[in-house]
């Protein structure tokens, strides 16, 4: 009878550790998808940066094409500016990007924090019932 009871208990400890592991799994799963997804957009806003600053220094360098003279210096001025802001928007893109990685790294941290805990208490759970 004790054995059949122990066997009992010992099976019930183990589906609540396995519901457990398979919550803490999703968790971990989770935080890798929002990773993904935070450096897929922050990719996408990078590439965009990029375009559009190569967009704007072409077409000022076509209109420096068409123009002599003060037009040259003034196509010299927006193809800088439009260089600065293609910087500026790279900056930011790759800050973003740079939290996003820190944010997943975190989120990662926490996931396996929350596994080692539940498999500790399903070590203590199995170690009490064995008792």
């Amino acid at each position: 009878m004790k054995k059949a009871l122990l066997g009992l208990v010992l099976m019930g400890s183990l589906f609540v550790i396995s519901c457990k592991e398979k919550t803490t799994e999703e968790k971990v799963q989770d935080a890798v998808e929002s990773v993904g997804n935070d450096i897929e957009n922050k990719a996408e806003k990078a590439r965009d940066a990029i375009e559009n600053a190569a967009n704007e220094t072409g077409e000022a360098l076509e209109n420096a094409g068409d123009k002599s003279g003060e037009a040259l210096e003034n196509a010299a001025k927006e193809t800088e500016e439009a260089l600065q802001k293609g910087k500026e928007k790279l900056k930011n893109a790759t800050k973003e990007t740079e939290e996003a990685l820190q944010k997943g790294k975190e989120k990662l941290k926490n996931a396996t924090k929350e596994t080692e805990e539940a498999l500790q208490k399903g070590k203590e759970k199995l170690k009490n019932a064995a008792e």
